[in-house]
Parts: C-alpha cells; sequence; structure tokens
C-alpha cells in the first residue's frame, strides 16, 4: 500500500471515530426526555455508533 493511501486510510478512521463519539454524547441528552420517537432516535444512533466502529476496525484491519 502507498504511503497516500495509508495517510487517507488513517484520515477515515479519525473521521468515523469523532462521529461515533459525538454521537455517543448526544444518546444521553435524547433519553432524557422520555417518549417513543426519542427512544427510536437514540437507539438509531447508538446502531449508527456501533457500525461506524465495525467499519473503522474492519478498515483498519484491510490496513495492515
Amino acid at each position: 500500500m502507498t504511503k497516500e493511501k495509508r495517510r487517507f486510510i488513517r484520515i477515515l478512521l479519525d473521521r468515523i471515530a469523532n462521529i461515533g463519539l459525538v454521537q455517543l454524547l448526544f444518546i444521553p441528552i435524547i433519553l432524557s426526555s422520555a417518549d417513543e420517537f426519542s427512544f427510536t432516535l437514540a437507539l438509531g444512533m447508538a446502531l449508527s455508533f456501533a457500525y461506524a466502529y465495525a467499519s473503522g476496525v474492519w478498515l483498519g484491519a484491510i490496513e495492515r
């Protein structure tokens, strides 16, 4: 793998991690209101974070 591709993948992994961390910060705030829409939204954000984390792990494995 070329040096440019490795740099691109590393930047991409950092972006995925940052998006996931921001989502995790908002989940408790959303759950503080007790209606079913906020629960669905928080669940969607948690699943989205899990997908982003799994993608990051997968891309990290490809890089090696």
